[in-house]
């Protein structure tokens, strides 16, 4: 029919497309705010950010549409720019935007957040991106995490595996083992305390000395 696309020239917008190289955004904890600008002037554009991990199955099967989809954006010059997060490895946006499952969806203008919680294909993400995100409930874009916090979030991250190999080590452990981890705190304090003392001794023994050499 008139206006529609045949087998070939479908695979021939394909073709231009991949061209084209990937289109989706890779945005990490320390370029995400600068990218997106969310929680500042949002001039930078829409952008609608997958959260992932690589372990995840729903998300390896969205990938293909998600690029499907930035490709289009890309090549229409739309205002509509597609991302993605590994949340699993930056861990300070994943506390930010509270994102306990995978992959969510985020559509981020004007200063707002909008949570997409629709079919996954690509007319439907297409629809929504563009003016169905208008007429959803949005809140106003999470403020960045300070230092500390961030700090905080990437320590809990490097020692998560060490407290679990850990804590399967004390599974397994003898039993005289596990008894000296338990009093283990006990001895430090009893020690710190030790060291405190003979540190104040020393302290009253130079100062009384000090002073009779005056004298």
């Amino acid at each position: 029919a008139e206006g529609e696309l045949g087998v070939d020239d479908a695979s021939a917008v394909d073709d231009d497309l991949e061209s084209l190289g990937p289109a989706v955004v890779e945005l990490t904890d320390a370029s995400f705010e600068h990218a997106t600008q969310a929680a500042g002037g949002q001039t930078a554009g829409v952008w609608f950010v997958e959260f992932y991990a690589p372990w995840c199955g729903h998300c390896k099967r969205l990938e293909s549409t998600w690029e499907r989809v930035a490709q289009e954006f890309r090549a229409e010059g739309s205002p509509v720019i597609m991302a993605r997060v590994d949340a699993h490895n930056n861990a300070a946006l994943k506390s930010r935007f509270k994102i306990k499952s995978l992959p969510t969806l985020l559509l981020f203008a004007n200063r707002r957040v909008y949570s997409y919680k629709g079919v996954r294909g690509a007319a439907e993400l297409r629809e929504w991106a563009l003016t169905g995100h208008k007429h959803a409930t949005g809140y106003d874009v999470p403020p960045e995490p300070n230092a500390l916090v961030v700090l905080a979030t990437r320590l809990e991250k490097w020692a998560a595996p060490h407290v679990h190999d850990f804590q399967k080590f004390m599974r397994h452990a003898p039993w005289y083992v596990r008894i000296l981890v338990n009093i283990s705190p006990f001895i430090v304090l009893v020690l710190a305390v030790n060291v405190f003392a003979w540190l104040y001794k020393r302290h009253r023994m130079y100062g009384a000395n000090s002073k009779s050499k005056k004298e």
